[in-house]
């Protein structure tokens, strides 16, 4: 459904690093590797309160700033921040419609924020991926995506007007359409020269409803491409306080009304938090983790070294090289 060669497509098929690394504590080691799946959590559920969400306040933004010059393009924007609203709201882009579950993955080898926050304050560990095989082939256009996340406004701003293009243009060309007496009146010639051919009275009233019936069908599919490219970017905005991480994330959609086949929905903790464990689309039933590296406070390796060879993984062990207080 995606237009191929736009800016999101662009931006969501850019070169993935050769190494994005997870971090995670010995107990999610064990469970990575003894499952060969890794956990997508349910976006309403990670720190950053505007998860998902942030994507529509940039839209909003983008098009409070939007100036008009004239009455016409004055309806363009009021058409699309309502499409927006609507898709937020009640539409594809709502928690009720859709669901979006998260795999997060840092281009930073050696964060100390990351290792307190995400590896047992410094007792973990933090695994490299090579995800080159994991995203999606662009030509399967679907909503599961493998890339960056966007921190500064600029970029934000730039990438959701983007999205919003193809409905704001679409909007536009009928509007000028519609607008030209000249081109109206042309159509109707020849929509009424056919219905003579045929043997029919032609009917100016069905004429115009015909062109209004068109007209809704070519918006509402400018609609679709324009909600496809919010989902599928929605996943990558996040908040600036979150930058220094430099993430690298798998989102993935579910349609609510829809069953998850082969994969499951589980919970964990004690706040039941939704997540599904994903293989990133291997066939060899082998994650494509490449290194693993001890965190600052880890004086594991010997545990590890097992863990590893248990689980049939041959991959090299390294150390931080944060000189962490114990």
């Amino acid at each position: 459904m995606s237009l191929p060669g736009g800016p999101v497509d662009d931006f969501l098929h850019q070169r993935i690093p050769p190494a994005v690394w997870h971090y995670t504590s010995l107990e999610g080691l064990q469970g990575i590797l003894s499952s060969n799946a890794v956990w997508a959590t349910d976006a309403r559920f990670t720190n950053d309160t505007t998860e998902f969400i942030h994507a529509k306040d940039v839209a909003m933004d983008f098009l409070d700033k939007f100036r008009p010059v004239d009455k016409e393009e004055e309806w363009v924007g009021q058409q699309v921040r309502e499409s927006v609203v609507e898709s937020f709201a009640s539409g594809v882009m709502s928690s009720a419609v859709t669901e979006i579950y998260l795999a997060s993955f840092s281009a930073i080898a050696d964060l100390k924020s990351q290792w307190d926050m995400y590896a047992d304050q410094s007792r973990g560990v933090s695994l490299a991926f090579n995800l080159a095989s994991v995203r999606p082939p662009r030509e399967f256009a679907i909503a599961a995506t493998v890339g960056p996340c966007l921190y500064t406004q600029d970029e934000k701003v730039r990438i959701v007007e983007a999205a919003l293009r193809h409905f704001l243009n679409t909007s536009a060309t009928l509007l000028r359409y519609s607008s030209s007496r000249q081109r109206v009146a042309g159509d109707l010639r020849t929509y009424q020269v056919i219905q003579r051919i045929g043997g029919l009275i032609p009917s100016r009233e069905d004429f115009l409803e015909l062109m209004r019936e068109k007209q809704t069908e070519v918006l509402a599919l400018a609609k679709k491409f324009t909600d496809f490219d919010l989902l599928r970017i929605a996943a990558h905005c996040k908040h600036e306080g979150f930058r220094e991480e430099k993430e690298w994330r798998l989102a993935l959609s579910r349609l609510v009304n829809k069953p998850l086949g082969v994969i499951q929905l589980k919970y964990r903790g004690p706040k039941n938090v939704p997540y599904v464990a994903s293989n990133l689309f291997q066939d060899s039933g082998r994650l494509p983790i490449t290194r693993v590296m001890l965190g600052p406070l880890c004086n594991a390796e010997k545990v590890i070294s097992e863990i590893l060879k248990a689980t049939g993984y041959d991959i090299p062990i390294e150390k931080s090289s944060i000189p962490l207080r114990r």
